[in-house]
């Protein structure tokens, strides 16, 4: 049985579609590695509106230090660079969500380019473990958060063996003892 601290359920933040499973039920995996892909327009559109969003940002980043520049003494240049701070704030408000949005699913922004945007996220193991639970198949679509995958660490779980009362008085805290779990000795107390 595992620990609560051994168990991770691995689910995807936006409605997408299976387009490959590389992993089975029971399969040891090592964190990293990858577990399947999936694919949507939902992903594409977030790069598109990050990458524009990216590109208001700094346009309104040089009006802002132009208005500065020329708002030194100036009342009118001095509205007109509130307006500039304004539409700055809230477009840096904009693009650092839309870039956690992009982190959440697995896409570093950096060095992402209208040329690299991709219609597909690889998900990979965040630890090492066993697939304890698959919930999807390919070809088929997941909602939002859904449980895709569940894994076990199998380094935090703990044997439980059921002891029989006639067996009691033979048995003393502390004893050594042996379980055997798919073809493997587990050693405890």
């Amino acid at each position: 049985m595992a620990l609560p601290e051994a168990t991770h359920s691995i689910t995807f933040p936006l409605r997408a579609h299976v387009s490959s499973i590389v992993v089975k039920l029971g399969q040891e995996v090592k964190q990293g590695q990858t577990l399947l892909v999936v694919e949507d327009l939902g992903i594409i559109e977030l790069q598109q509106n990050y990458l524009t969003t990216l590109s208001d940002w700094q346009f309104a980043q040089q009006e802002l230090d132009r208005q500065k520049e020329m708002g030194v003494n100036n009342a009118t240049c001095k509205h007109n660079e509130q307006q500039a701070q304004s539409n700055f704030d809230r477009l840096n408000a904009m693009l650092r969500s839309i870039k956690e949005q992009l982190s959440m699913i697995g896409i570093n922004t950096n060095g992402l380019t209208a040329n690299s945007i991709r219609n597909s996220v690889t998900i990979s193991a965040p630890m090492n473990g066993v697939i304890t639970v698959l919930n999807v198949s390919k070809g088929a679509f997941v909602e939002s958060n859904e449980q895709l995958i569940e894994l076990i660490d199998t380094k935090k779980t703990e044997t439980h063996v059921q002891v029989f009362q006639n067996d009691l008085a033979s048995i003393r805290i502390n004893d050594k003892t042996v379980a055997t779990v798919n073809g493997v000795d587990l050693q405890g107390k």
